[in-house]
């Protein structure tokens, strides 16, 4: 049976989140491989696109799905609206692939309307090379029709319809953007509003609301400044605002925002009654502990090795766990060293 690959907005967690549905795939670790008709290269592990190949690790559950962060999806999301993408998946001796265009997906800066916009290449003209994907019915070539030649007073009407047509078309293309934003944006409880522009700057010690909070990143304020209002935020006891001052400093890359953000996931730091999220998820969280392990946080390092070994202990998944607890354990983490150990290794 012929396996079908296709990437979906996460409508639950909404903006930065994707699901990767294939039909017909039983529940275990795998990895996908994404290439980009831009320059015809990869997808990599740190965001970036390579001419050699490269694969990420996966875990689908029962259903056949397996849910990206904005590690992935935010890469795919910021590409031209023409772009294409072909997803090559492997798993349990199964091979999907499919073909799709990104739109329709979310980057995570649509949850703070003051984030920077984040640099959009432009489409190469070169199609990409794609390998067959086979279709039930593949359709059939179908000849162009040959145009009428227009004379006379035709032409004059000919010269009016078609402007008038184009206007028509911008109008209705217009109005389904109108009808996606009202009716099919993604729920999410941690969306900020877009702040009105007082003219100042909201100082850190007046943060106490959305609105507040809103008003003091549209100042464009530098990731330090970001992590220093989160970690008063949280002094504070308002993790749900500290949640999004992590957020916009750990997109710019700052790992110590990205390891915040991993424990409010983690199942095993999350605090029922006082965290932001209702109920913990270890793949959201060794999503953003990824970006902090790989900056050498031995913490970091040490979570995302156990949350591996934890969904997957007896397949692929183990080597990548034991991989990342012995890089912790060699930035000297006691824990993860206990872990070895207990594992014989």
């Amino acid at each position: 049976m012929v396996s079908k690959a296709e990437l979906v907005p996460d409508i639950e967690r909404g903006p930065g989140y994707t699901v990767l549905k294939v039909s017909g795939l039983p529940a275990g670790n795998g990895r996908l491989q994404i290439l980009r008709n831009q320059g015809q290269d990869f997808l990599n592990s740190c965001g970036g696109w390579q001419a050699e190949q490269c694969w990420h690790d996966v875990h689908f559950d029962s259903t056949g799905r397996a849910f990206f962060g904005p590690l992935i999806t935010d890469c795919l999301a910021v590409l031209p609206p023409n772009a294409r993408i072909q997803l090559t998946v492997e798993s349990s001796g199964i091979m999907a692939r499919g073909v799709q265009g990104v739109t329709g997906l979310y980057p995570s800066h649509a949850a703070v309307a003051d984030a920077p916009a984040p640099h959009v290449e432009q489409l190469l003209p070169e199609p990409i090379v794609m390998e067959p994907v086979v279709l039930s019915d593949p359709a059939p070539d179908i000849p162009a029709k040959e145009s009428l030649p227009v004379s006379g007073s035709g032409s004059s009407l000919a010269k009016f319809l078609l402007p008038a047509a184009l206007v028509l078309a911008l109008c209705v293309v217009a109005g389904g953007f109108w009808y996606w934003d009202d009716s099919h944006t993604p729920s999410d409880s941690f969306v900020l509003q877009p702040a009105q522009d007082g003219g100042h700057r909201t100082a850190p010690a007046d943060v106490k609301t959305r609105e507040d909070l809103a008003a003091f990143l549209g100042s464009s304020p530098s990731v330090d400044e970001a992590v220093d209002l989160a970690d008063d935020l949280m002094r504070r006891e308002k993790a749900d605002l500290a949640m999004l001052a992590y957020r916009y400093a750990a997109r710019s890359g700052h790992p110590g925002a990205s390891l915040a953000l991993g424990r409010f996931y983690d199942p095993e730091t999350h605090q029922p009654g006082s965290s932001p999220i209702e109920k913990p998820d270890a793949e959201t969280a060794a999503y953003w502990y990824e970006p902090a392990a790989l900056s050498g946080h031995a913490e970091a390092q040490r979570r995302l090795g156990q949350i591996l070994l934890a969904l997957d202990p007896n397949g692929y998944g183990r080597a990548k766990g034991l991989d990342w607890l012995r890089k912790a354990a060699a930035s000297g983490d006691d824990v993860a060293k206990s872990v070895l150990r207990d594992l014989g290794e």
